[in-house]
């Protein structure tokens, strides 16, 4: 799911880093045990010639990432429910603090001219869009940021650098490339070298389709709360399953259940289940019970990760790794907090300062 996007963070963060070299889109939402994708994905832009850290008009920046930090989160929470939000990120005050940050990073990065006075502009736009907006790469107008000063090919760590408004970070994070945005049906690594209003699927620029509409990689994505279901070639925009005891998967048209309503598709019977949560330290993952023929799925809280998870055996949650902090890549650890990356072995928000 595209969430991803938001948590990378999101189609309309311009606080966000540029986006990973194998990150996609998904056409839906994921309701099946212990399956995760990531996107960072990011808009903005700029024309002037160098950050903007201090004030534009009666705006500082301090205050206008601390109300694009307040907005952007209390949104994402609604969107996706506040369980799923304290799954995935924590509190809104601990989602306040990760994007204050990067925006901060972001205004101050070289050849990104969104000032603060844009940036608050911004704030009050998105607080009025629609969660399909919000999380299907469509912002409002106000959000839709002039290009930035930063040719293709040279260093970036964030979209709104570029001139395409589409920077390329390799696997690993840290600095990228600003690189050409594409139209539908070129290829792309995520949102960011899309159109507004489409998605990168499996590499290529897809529109999104309308309720029933057919989709699939090099057919059309589905939007927020949707899910790509049907036969290979028969596939068709249908909704998050919302009751728990609803057939999904093979035993439903392969539909998804609504994760943001705390159901997943047990994998054993094909229905969607109640996900249970546990806190860091507590035991995670999909359990069967042959014996009466139960199931459970358990997913982490408050911002911790299932690590270790491999059916029939059980993870651990896991605190997300803080900045500066030893870090890998091979999915045996957590991941980063919201908006960093592991760069060289270690966790790191994005800063243009140190890229070349």
């Amino acid at each position: 799911m595209r969430i991803a996007a938001m948590v990378g963070l999101g189609a309309l963060c311009l606080a966000c880093s540029g986006s990973s070299s194998s990150s996609s889109s998904s056409s839906g939402g994921s309701g099946s045990a212990g399956t995760t994708s990531t996107t960072s994905t990011t808009t903005g832009g700029s024309s002037g010639s160098g950050g903007s850290s201090g004030t534009s008009g009666s705006v500082t920046a301090a205050q206008a990432c601390t109300d694009y930090a307040n907005a952007f989160c209390t949104k994402y929470s609604t969107c996706v429910g506040t369980t799923y939000f304290d799954a995935v990120i924590g509190s809104v005050a601990d989602c306040n603090t990760r994007v204050n940050l990067l925006c901060t990073n972001s205004l101050a990065a070289t050849g990104s001219g969104i000032t603060p006075s844009l940036a608050e502009t911004c704030v009050a736009a998105y607080s009025a869009t629609t969660c399909e907006q919000a999380l299907d790469h469509d912002p409002p107008a106000a959000c839709q940021f002039p290009p930035g000063t930063v040719q293709n090919g040279a260093a970036c760590a964030f979209a709104s650098q570029c001139a395409s408004l589409n920077c390329v970070v390799p696997d690993g994070g840290g600095c990228g490339n600003c690189a050409p945005a594409g139209a539908i049906g070129d290829s792309c690594s995520s949102d960011d070298g899309c159109p507004y209003g489409s998605t990168c699927l499996a590499g290529t620029c897809s529109s999104f389709a309308g309720d029933g509409g057919a989709c699939g990689a090099g057919v059309a994505a589905c939007p927020f709360r949707y899910s790509c279901s049907g036969s290979a070639g028969a596939q068709q925009c249908l909704p998050w399953l919302t009751s728990a005891g609803t057939g999904c998967g093979d035993g439903g048209f392969n539909q998804d259940c609504d994760f943001t309503a705390g159901l997943f598709c047990d994998p054993v019977h094909h229905v969607c289940n109640s996900i249970d949560f546990a806190d860091a330290g507590d035991p995670c993952g999909f359990s069967y019970f042959p014996a009466d023929g139960g199931d459970s799925y358990v997913a982490c809280s408050g911002g911790s990760q299932c690590v270790g998870a491999s059916y029939p055996t059980l993870g651990t949650c896991t605190s997300q790794i803080a900045d500066g902090q030893p870090c890998a890549t091979d999915g045996g650890t957590a991941s980063c907090q919201l908006g960093a990356s592991c760069v060289n072995g270690t966790c790191a928000v994005p800063n243009a300062s140190t890229c070349p």
